[in-house]
């Protein structure tokens, strides 16, 4: 074999070598491609671009601010509308409330009668001279009844309530009336020791205390 033949062999076998390799690379490619998942269609960016300041916005279209606004401002309405805000007013009782009773601001004269001599201070004594009647129950009202000594000397009560639990001073000497001190005005002593005192309620006799 010359050398020219063998030199042509071996290009042919190189050029065989080579297209069988780029066969393989060509079929594996295909392959990978074909194993490969599909890529997303590429999505267009859209740029908004804010109006000039000269051109006014397109009429009956609303910006979505608006349109949250007025959904927001849709739903409270609903919503208020929903609520019963008026004034719930409780249902009448079906007992009547019991009335309070009235109070009376004038004393009662009526009812148990206990009213007694309790002492008789400083007797002989006219500026210091006094009698001590004390009510142990009810209120009584004592107009008109007396205090009569055993001397002859007689006391008239003037327009008096003596209320329960209290007492009043009838002064022999001459003063004001007032709520717990009476004044009969004498010019001289109207007790002495031993003397007897009589309350009477017109004739009937209250109380009776002697002079000690």
């Amino acid at each position: 074999m010359s050398i020219r033949t063998w030199f042509l062999t071996l290009l042919l076998s190189v050029a065989v070598t080579i297209g069988s390799l780029l066969i393989f690379i060509r079929v594996l490619t295909s392959e990978v491609a074909a194993a490969a998942p599909a890529a997303p269609p590429a999505v267009p960016t859209v740029v908004a671009q804010e109006p000039a300041a000269d051109t006014p916005a397109p009429v009956g279209i609303e910006t979505p601010t608006s349109t949250v606004q007025a959904n927001e401002a849709a739903n409270v309405n609903e919503a208020v509308g929903e609520v019963d805000v008026s004034p719930t007013i409780p249902p009448p009782s079906a007992a009547a409330p019991t009335p309070k009773p009235a109070v009376s601001t004038a004393p009662a004269v009526s009812g148990t009668v206990k009213v007694i001599i309790s002492a008789v201070r400083q007797p002989g004594q006219r500026t210091s001279e006094f009698v001590v009647v004390v009510n142990e129950a009810d209120p009584v009202e004592m107009t008109g009844w007396t205090l009569e000594g055993s001397n002859g000397r007689t006391y008239t009560f003037p327009n008096f309530v003596l209320f329960r639990n209290t007492f009043v001073r009838i002064n022999t000497m001459t003063g004001t009336d007032r709520p717990m001190n009476l004044f009969w005005g004498q010019n001289e002593a109207a007790w002495k020791v031993g003397d007897v005192i009589v309350l009477k309620n017109g004739d009937r006799e209250m109380a009776r205390f002697t002079v000690k």
